[in-house]
C-alpha cells in the first residue's frame, strides 16, 4: 500500500485494522516535519513485514530529513526496508541502536567484523531485517552504521545501493551479507567480503573484487567501463561470470606483469558459465579464455558483440569439461581453420560467420557427445561436411544460411532433423518436431 506522507497519520488510522497490509510505502516525505513524522508511530505498526521511505525532489527548507528518517523507526519485526531519494548524509542511528545523533558519523571507524559466534542480541532492534535498500541518496557518505560490529541488523542478506553518488566503499562487508547490488556510486571502488555468494554491479564501477566466498558475478549496463583488468579480482569460488550491456567494454585482460607463478595457479578454478552478451565495443577475451584462467568451464556463451573479430580457437580443445558453446550475432568474427573442439561438447550453436574451413573436422565427426548442432543466419556457411556429418547427432537446426547448398532449405524457413526420423522442414511437421527440440523459430 502506497501513502502519502502529507496525509500519513489519517491513512494509517484508516488502515490500522486492515493488518493484511504487510507492504507499505510511504512517499512524498520531504513535505513533512519531525514532529508530523512522529505522529505515525511507525516502530508499533508490528504487522508491517516491508517499509519503503521515499523522497521526492520537492523539499521543505526548514524539515532535517536526517530527524525524519530517524522519527520513522520501523517496528522490530521488520524484514524489508528501502529508502529511496533521502537527501541526508547518514543513515538514521536506529540502524545502530543508538540515541544520539554524534554516533551516526564514522570518518575513522577501524576494521569492522561481526562474531557469528556471539549470540548476545542486546544491541539487536531488527533481528528479522533481512534485506535493505538504499537508492538515490546523492548526500549519503557512509555506511557504516549497519557495518559496525555493535550492529543493530545482524540478519541481513541483501543489500542495494544505487544512484548514492558520495558513499564510499566500507572496509568489509559483514559476514551475514549473501547478496550485494551496486549501481551507478563512483566512489565506491573496492569489495572485500568474505561470504558474498552474489554481486551485481552497474553502471559505473571500477572494483578491486576480493570475494573469497563469490559464486556469482554478473556486470550490466557499465557505460564507462573500457576494460575489465583480471588481476583487481580476487574470486577463487566463482561459478557463474555474466558480462551485459556495457557498451564501452573493449577488452578483459590480465596485466603481463603477472608472474609465470601466478599465471600458473587457476585463476577461477571453480567458474563453469561464462556469458557475454550485448558488448557492442569488445574486442578481445583472449586473456580470458585459457585453460590456466578456466580450467572448469563447462558453457561459453556470447552474443551480440559486434567488434569481436576473432577468438583464440586453437584453445578450446584444452577445455576439457566444455559442454555447451554458443557464439552468435558477432559479424566481424572470423574462424580460424586450427579450431578444434573438445570431445564433452554437447550442445553447439553458432550464428555468425563462416565456419566451414573447421566445421568437417572438428565439429562434426570429432564430437562423439554432441546432441544438439544449431546453425543460424550465417550468411557466408558453405559446407558442414555433407549430411553424413550429421548423420549421428540427435538434433540438428539450420536457418538462413543461404550459400550451405549440401542440404535443402526452404525460404524463410528452418531446417530440422532428428536422428532416427525423416529430415523435415516448416512444411512438413515442423511443430512436433520443435516440441521436441525444444527449439524455437
Amino acid at each position: 500500500m502506497e501513502v502519502d506522507a502529507a496525509e500519513l497519520k489519517e491513512q494509517l488510522s484508516f488502515i490500522e485494522n486492515f493488518y493484511q497490509h504487510r507492504e507499505l510505502t510511504i512517499y512524498n516525505l520531504g513535505a513533512i516535519s519531525k514532529a508530523r513524522a512522529a505522529e505515525s508511530e511507525l516502530r508499533k505498526k508490528e504487522y508491517l513485514n516491508s517499509l519503503t521511505l521515499r523522497w521526492s525532489s520537492l523539499r521543505c527548507p526548514e524539515h532535517n530529513e536526517t530527524e525524519v528518517l530517524l522519527a520513522l523507526q520501523p517496528p522490530t519485526n521488520i524484514k524489508s526496508v528501502r529508502i529511496e531519494g533521502y537527501p541526508g548524509e547518514y543513515l538514521p542511528s536506529w540502524f545502530r541502536g543508538c540515541d544520539g545523533p554524534e554516533d551516526m558519523s564514522f570518518s575513522e571507524l577501524p576494521a569492522a567484523t561481526v562474531d557469528n559466534n556471539n549470540n548476545s542480541r542486546a544491541g539487536t532492534i531488527f533481528p528479522l531485517l533481512t534485506e535493505v535498500s538504499i537508492k538515490g541518496c546523492q548526500n549519503l557518505l557512509s555506511l557504516e552504521q549497519f557495518l559496525h560490529p555493535t550492529t543493530s541488523v545482524p540478519a541481513i542478506r541483501e543489500i542495494v545501493i544505487a544512484d548514492c553518488a558520495s558513499v564510499k566503499s566500507p572496509i568489509e562487508w559483514p559476514p551475514s551479507f549473501e547478496k550485494i547490488s551496486v549501481s551507478n556510486c563512483p566512489k565506491m571502488t573496492h569489495l572485500w567480503s568474505r561470504s558474498t555468494k552474489k554481486l551485481v554491479l552497474m553502471l559505473e564501477i571500477g572494483f578491486n573484487i576480493d570475494c573469497s566466498s563469490l559464486t556469482f558475478l554478473h556486470i550490466y549496463s557499465c557505460s564507462k567501463l573500457p576494460s575489465i583488468e583480471l588481476e583487481k579480482w580476487s574470486l577463487p569460488m566463482l561459478q557463474r561470470l555474466h558480462i551485459d550491456d556495457c557498451e564501452c567494454l573493449r577488452i578483459i585482460t590480465e596485466s603481463e606483469h603477472i608472474s609465470r607463478a601466478r599465471r600458473s595457479t587457476a585463476k577461477f578454478p571453480l567458474l563453469t558459465h561464462v556469458t557475454i552478451k550485448s558488448c557492442s565495443k569488445l574486442e578481445s577475451i583472449d586473456d580470458l579464455l585459457t585453460h590456466e584462467c578456466l580450467p572448469a568451464i563447462e558453457s561459453i556463451t556470447i552474443w551480440f558483440c559486434s567488434s569481436l573479430s576473432s577468438l583464440p580457437t586453437e584453445r578450446f580443445k584444452s577445455f576439457l569439461s566444455l559442454k555447451n558453446l554458443e557464439i552468435g550475432g558477432c559479424p566481424r568474427l572470423y574462424w580460424l581453420s586450427g579450431m578444434v573442439l573438445p570431445p564433452s561438447l554437447q550442445t553447439l550453436l553458432c550464428s555468425c560467420g563462416d565456419f566451414s574451413a573447421w566445421s568437417p573436422r572438428c565439429c562434426l565427426k570429432n564430437l562423439t557427445s554432441l546432441e544438439s548442432l544449431s546453425m543460424e543466419y550465417c550468411q557466408d556457411l558453405q559446407s558442414i561436411g555433407g549430411p553424413e556429418a550429421i548423420a549421428n547427432i540427435k538434433r540438428v537446426y539450420i536457418r538462413d544460411c543461404p550459400k550451405l547448398m549440401e542440404i535443402e532449405q526452404l525460404r524463410g524457413n528452418p531446417w530440422w532433423y532428428i536422428s532416427g526420423a525423416e529430415p523435415a522442414t516448416a512444411a512438413t511437421g515442423v511443430s512436433t518436431i520443435r516440441d521436441r527440440c525444444q527449439l524455437t523459430e
